[in-house]
C-alpha cells in the first residue's frame, strides 16, 4: 500500500497536475487495495484521498471491491468505510466478483460475478455518488469466461 503521507501527496498532485497538463483530457484515479495500515502514513486513506481529489481536480474511480475487502480486514461494514470517502469526486465505480482464496487465507477480488452482498453494496454506492457516469465490471483473467462476463453485466444492470 502506498504510504499516506504529506509528502507523498504533494508528489501525486504535481504528477496529476503535469499529466493534466500534457494530455489536456480528464483524468482519473483509483483507490488502490489498501488492507493494512503502514505505520509511516501520516492520513487514513480517505482523507489523503480528499485531500488529492481536492488539489487537482482529477475524478474518482471508486473500486467497490477493494473498499469492500478493506473493510472486511477491519472488522467494519463496508458502507461505514465507504462513507469515509470523499464520494463527491467519484464519476467511475469498479465491481468485480471477491472468492476466498487460499494463500490468502481470505477473500479475495477474483474472476467472478459479483454476489449479491457485493451487487447491494454497489446499489448502495451509487446512491452517494452524485457525479457518477458509468458503473465497469473490473475483471481480468485469462480463466474470465464470456458466461460470467455478461451474467454480471446483466445482474450488475439489475442492480441499479
Amino acid at each position: 500500500p502506498p504510504l499516506y503521507t504529506d509528502e507523498f501527496l504533494e508528489r501525486f498532485v504535481a504528477n496529476a497536475r503535469a499529466l493534466q497538463a500534457r494530455l489536456e483530457q480528464p483524468l482519473v484515479m483509483e483507490n488502490i487495495p489498501g488492507f493494512f495500515d503502514v505505520k509511516a502514513s501520516q492520513l487514513p486513506e480517505p482523507v489523503w484521498l480528499a485531500r488529492f481529489f481536492d488539489a487537482t481536480e482529477v475524478g474518482f474511480l471508486l473500486d467497490l471491491p477493494h473498499v469492500w475487502l478493506e473493510a472486511h480486514y477491519r472488522g467494519m461494514k463496508p458502507e461505514a468505510w465507504l462513507a469515509q470517502f470523499p464520494l463527491e469526486h467519484v464519476v467511475e465505480l469498479h465491481v468485480a466478483g471477491v472468492e476466498e482464496d487460499e494463500d490468502l487465507r481470505g477473500p479475495w477480488i477474483a474472476p467472478t460475478a459479483p454476489s449479491e452482498a457485493m451487487l447491494a453494496f454497489l446499489a448502495h454506492a451509487v446512491t452517494r455518488c452524485p457525479r457518477a457516469k458509468a458503473v465497469t465490471f473490473d475483471a481480468f483473467s485469462p480463466s474470465l469466461t464470456a458466461d460470467v462476463l455478461f451474467r454480471s453485466v446483466e445482474r450488475i444492470r439489475g442492480a441499479l
